[in-house]
């Protein structure tokens, strides 16, 4: 699952992005577990089809309990973005199976203004999932200290000239078109890609 706060123009027109542009939509994104959910949902398959997963499904894929993700699936459904796929019949009681209704979610840049808050607390979020799975693979005995699988992490404030600002802004930009764009495969990659222009 991609979570995009690009300004207009910032990402591939012909990409498939949802722009999310209410506030019931930014409350729903502005939870982990409901990342988790979605994330889960978008995992990326060989053949392109998007994943078609019960609660049950996705409480053993995510290690949580079923009682508990019910009430997140509900939001996500409530804002419209997962939706029932299919529905089966399991020891006489009805299974609904859920999908995605999309692989990239973009924060409206009005709706960004609009409701800050909102805004701030689903963008937290993101890094708060993206934290929680770099700390708990960093703890694990097999975390590479270096070669391909070595993790990157790097923070930077600095003054540059605007020339450099662009082109570390496009050198950005087209690491994450290349992450959504990537073949489906089996090894899961968890990259978070910032840049802003401070005001002077």
């Amino acid at each position: 699952m991609n979570v995009n706060v690009w300004q207009d123009g910032g990402m591939d027109e012909q990409s498939p992005i949802r722009e999310i542009g209410s506030v019931e939509e930014l409350r729903a994104l502005a939870d982990p577990v409901r990342l988790a959910i979605l994330s889960a949902l978008d995992a990326r398959v060989p053949g392109g089809e998007l994943p078609v997963l019960s609660v049950k499904e996705l409480a053993a894929r995510l290690g949580e309990s079923q009682t508990k993700l019910y009430r997140h699936v509900r939001q996500l459904e409530a804002a419209g973005l997962i939706e029932v796929a299919a529905t089966r019949l399991v020891s006489g009681i009805q299974e609904s199976r859920y999908r995605a209704r999309q692989r990239d979610l973009r924060l409206s840049d009005a709706l960004f203004r609009r409701h800050s808050d909102e805004s701030e607390a689903a963008v937290r979020s993101v890094f708060d999932t993206f934290l929680t799975g770099a700390f708990a693979a960093g703890r694990r005995e097999d975390w590479p200290a270096a070669g391909p699988g070595r993790p990157v992490l790097a923070a930077s404030e600095m003054r540059v000239t605007p020339e450099a600002a662009e082109r570390i802004r496009a050198r950005l930009e087209e690491a994450g078109r290349e992450i959504g764009a990537a073949e489906p495969g089996e090894v899961t990659i968890s990259a978070v890609i910032g840049f802003y222009r401070a005001p002077d």
